[in-house]
């Protein structure tokens, strides 16, 4: 069983064939592939100008609406396009500039007609491996391969996918009878199930670069008992994450079926787990295990020199968006937290129509439980340490000038090695104690099931944290029958 080792640093070009930074690393300039087309509607080559809008429209410049993470690209201080291939970017010098511009999360490159020739919430246009044919709400949506992309004329190898949304047990049903060769299992305690069902199928591991965490909402006047940083830590004592991660990555019934998962999920520390060079175990680090390991009779002492003995009520904020995986680790959530008199009044909110627009931009009351996802954590810090007066992803609205200068100068630190290590010490000098956001224990490792028929390659280009439809099923395949 070969398990992905992510992220990588190396950095491939897609829609840019070259790149090149001053020597200040002040200046970026890049060239675009020749040959990159934008599907109908807009039937043209992607040119310079079009990144121009992208990049405006991204950062909520020109009338635009920002997007909630427009901070990743503050460092671009401008751009001129001296011709139809051509980006030159000035900016603040950045050491991580091609990740973020790489971050399918941070910014797509869209036509400049988006808005006037047509409605990008009805009609979708993109460069890509395939074309959108159809979209049924609820039930599926199916892609063609699009014989114009730039990457052509062999991939993408399958002519067409479909995928199709089906209750579990349903889904699990199709795969083992050859209607489907593509599964997302909903949660590992499908897999030992599967593995002895439907031998001949290929079920495997697919490690995952997120972060679940609670964050604190308002009241931020200092009148919340969470004001306190004891109480903060008291929370973070009260999770067993041991038994956590047993239960939700079904660590005992995997080994059961010979698949070794226990030393592949670790426990996240104040920043997540799994970034090579990046992370801190709590588990051996002597200044984080001080607040995250399990001890609720330290956790009643802080929380009752914190004047909150009794405990207290308080909002407890998620949405349901994020698959069943998600909804198990929701639900224990409240019940280690009462065992140091927390009540957890749990409030489910919208995905669409709360929990992006409000929730997961800090507006909430009470705490919140979020999932995150960068490929570095050196995005993480950006993120949720910086800029507390704007609608981004500092959830608890951290406003420390000392982190805020520890992460400027990692974020000048060109030398990855020297880099690392101050992601690692800020950990502990800076992070740790005020304890701004209580690591949990999820999204760290998915499963997959392919059907006997389909090949997949050892490892394809992705961004750190990019799908399957848009980073690897251009170059998956299915073995002719017969």
């Amino acid at each position: 069983m070969v398990f992905d080792e992510v992220p990588n640093p190396e950095m491939g070009g897609d829609l840019v064939e070259s790149w090149e930074f001053t020597p200040g690393h002040d200046q970026l300039t890049m060239t675009l592939v020749p040959n990159a087309k934008f599907t109908a509607p807009i039937d043209r080559i992607v040119d310079s100008e079009d990144v121009r809008f992208s990049v405006n429209r991204f950062r909520g410049l020109e009338g635009h609406e920002p997007a909630p993470n427009h901070n990743q690209l503050d460092f671009i201080l401008g751009m001129e396009t001296p011709d139809a291939r051509t980006m030159t970017f000035h900016m603040t010098p950045l050491a991580r500039v091609l990740w973020r511009l790489a971050d399918m999360f941070n910014m797509h490159v869209m036509p400049r007609e988006t808005g006037t020739a047509f409605d990008p919430n009805a009609t979708m246009v993109g460069s890509g491996p395939f074309i959108w044919e159809d979209f049924k709400q609820g039930v599926s949506f199916r892609v063609a391969r699009n014989p114009e992309w730039f990457r052509g004329p062999d991939v993408p190898y399958v002519d067409a996918i479909e995928e199709v949304t089906l209750a579990p047990l349903m889904a699990l049903t199709q795969f083992q009878g050859g209607g489907i060769d593509f599964l997302i299992l909903p949660t590992p305690d499908y897999v030992p199930a599967l593995v002895r069902a439907y031998p001949e199928g290929q079920i495997q591991p697919r490690k995952a670069l997120g972060f679940v965490y609670l964050g604190f909402g308002e009241p931020r006047d200092g009148s919340a008992p969470w004001a306190d940083p004891r109480v903060r830590r008291a929370i973070s004592l009260t999770l067993n994450r041991a038994d956590m991660i047993t239960a939700l990555y079904n660590v005992d019934g995997l080994e059961e079926v010979g698949l070794q998962v226990a030393d592949r999920v670790a426990w996240h520390n104040i920043l997540p787990a799994g970034y090579r060079g990046q992370s801190v175990d709590p588990q051996t680090d002597a200044k984080t295990s001080q607040w995250i390991r399990y001890d609720v009779a330290e956790a009643k002492k802080l929380l009752e020199a914190a004047g909150h003995g009794d405990g207290f009520d308080v909002t407890y904020n998620y949405t349901a968006a994020f698959g069943p995986a998600w909804i198990q680790e929701t639900e224990v959530i409240p019940q280690l937290v009462s065992e140091i008199g927390i009540r957890f009044q749990t409030r489910v909110v919208d995905y669409a129509s709360e929990y992006v627009t409000n929730t997961f931009r800090g507006k909430f009351e009470g705490i919140a439980l979020h999932l995150q996802a960068f490929p570095g954590l050196e995005d993480y810090l950006s993120e949720m340490y910086a800029h507390p007066g704007a609608a981004g992803r500092n959830l608890s609205k951290v406003e420390d000038a000392a982190i805020a200068a520890a992460i400027d100068d990692i974020n000048t630190t060109f030398d990855t090695d020297e880099r690392n290590e101050k992601v690692r010490n800020i950990q502990r000098d800076l992070l740790i104690d005020p304890m701004w956001y209580v690591p949990s224990v999820g999204w760290q490792l998915d499963w997959i099931g392919l059907s006997e028929r389909a090949g997949v390659p050892d490892a394809w280009h992705g961004n750190g944290r990019g799908g399957y439809q848009s980073y690897g099923f251009p170059w998956w395949w299915l073995e002719a029958s017969g």
